[in-house]
């Protein structure tokens, strides 16, 4: 059986009998891929001190279709990020992230996309991470939701697809799928934005982390944005919503 050698990054590790690891593994295709390593907490082994956070790493390992979890025999650092990183608060920030983008993926689904934004994340985290975190959050939302295909509408109404003149004012509605024009009803829940919060949610959906320097907003503005999207992410990819899809 010819090995496999593929790119990934940590999501979590788990011992296994005495010496044994099992790890979890965002993979450079964009799927989840559970690895096991045998020995690897014997102190000659050297393996589990390469199986590190907040790092891009090489696993070589033995795929059988008929196993979840997946026998590896090597792994090394390709990048290292966790000096970007920091200390312990801002290591628990950026598990944040990374726990969230692995949260929209399923077995047996890839979406490589996520995987890019994620490491684009570890990359640029030393200078992006001293951005607000409402403002960091919201956009980080956006671009897993977009390539999740789960995004909200942003550039036009969800309801009428007629253009947002945020001059006339405008609306976000998580039920209705996101900004909602002057022109038609609102839905109970939703949350009146401003021109500013119009025009940032266009600039964070379309532009890279490294941009988000350039937004002018103000807090109270920023704080509106998150909240709009975490209720965008839990009417319709919430943990209740994941649980029924697979039930069926």
């Amino acid at each position: 059986m010819k090995p496999i050698v593929k790119k990934g990054i940590l999501l979590g590790r788990t011992r296994f009998k005495e010496s044994s690891l099992i790890i979890r593994v965002l993979s450079e295709d964009g799927s989840l891929v559970s690895l096991m390593f045998k020995g690897a907490l014997r102190r000659k082994s050297g393996i589990a001190a390469r199986i590190k956070p907040f790092a891009l790493l090489e696993f070589v390992y033995y795929h059988k279709r008929e196993r979840s979890i997946q026998t590896a025999s090597e792994v090394s650092v390709v990048e290292d990020f966790s000096e970007n990183i920091g200390g312990y608060n801002s290591q628990v920030r950026a598990a944040k992230y990374i726990k969230k983008a692995a949260s929209l993926l399923q077995p047996e689904q890839s979406n490589p996309e996520i995987f890019d934004i994620v490491l684009a994340l570890l990359r640029e985290w030393e200078k992006i991470s001293s951005l607000p975190e409402n403002l960091l959050w919201s956009a980080f939302l956006l671009k897993i939701m977009t390539f999740a295909g789960f995004a909200p509408t942003i550039f036009q109404c969800a309801l009428c697809n007629g253009k947002i003149d945020e001059r006339n004012g405008a609306a976000f509605s998580p039920s209705a799928g996101g900004l909602i024009c002057s022109s038609c009803p609102n839905p109970n829940d939703a949350i009146p934005f401003t021109a500013e919060m119009v025009k940032s949610s266009q600039f964070l959906i379309s532009n890279s982390f490294d941009k988000l320097f350039q937004i002018d907003i103000s807090a109270n503005a920023m704080n509106k944005l998150a909240i709009s999207f975490e209720r965008f992410w839990a009417f319709h990819i919430g943990e209740d919503k994941k649980q029924r899809k697979n039930n069926h």
